[in-house]
């Protein structure tokens, strides 16, 4: 828990992304488009124009798998980060750095450097999500939260279409 708290202690001081995925002056790895598959560039792109950085979470406690379940990733909207979580079983860490990155936008959406969040779930969401993962989102979110899962459970196939929702909100 410590080496959590100290840890977003220490990202709260980092103003920009780094340029690459060297380790910053923090001790917290930040990665570089080229660390992503080229078909997440274009998204990396529009989070580093938006200063989001992307931080490696590979030795975070919150990142640690627990015998029953895992953290895949997340975004920090007080710190405006995303936080993967690289040591994870999670099978699609790409497809988690969209669905982070679309809180980013509905971060930017409800106006950045606060804890709001501003969805644009449609119906057309809730529809093309199969029932388990509704299922996911109603048992593990409160009930606040469920559309802004929904819409970054359904957009996390598109990097594309995120990167330009950032560049719509965030710039």
């Amino acid at each position: 828990m410590i080496k959590t708290l100290l840890a977003t202690a220490l990202l709260s001081t980092i103003a920009t992304p780094a340029s690459s995925a060297w380790l910053n002056q923090h001790g917290v790895t930040i990665f570089d488009q080229y660390d992503l598959p080229a078909s997440h560039q274009p998204l990396y792109r529009a989070l580093d124009r938006a200063n989001v950085p992307v931080a490696d979470g590979h030795d975070w406690e919150l990142c640690a798998p627990k015998p029953d379940s895992y953290l895949a990733g997340f975004y920090v909207p007080a710190l405006n980060v995303i936080v993967l979580c690289t040591e994870s079983p999670a099978p699609d860490i790409w497809g988690t750095l969209v669905h982070e990155a679309v809180h980013a936008v509905q971060d930017c959406r409800a106006g950045q450097d606060n804890s709001a969040m501003y969805h644009a779930t449609a119906q057309y969401m809730v529809d093309g999500l199969e029932q388990s993962e509704l299922d996911t989102i109603r048992d593990l979110y409160p009930a606040d939260e469920h559309l802004d899962e929904v819409e970054a459970r359904f957009l996390d196939q598109y990097p594309d279409y995120v990167a330009d929702q950032l560049d719509t909100y965030c710039l």
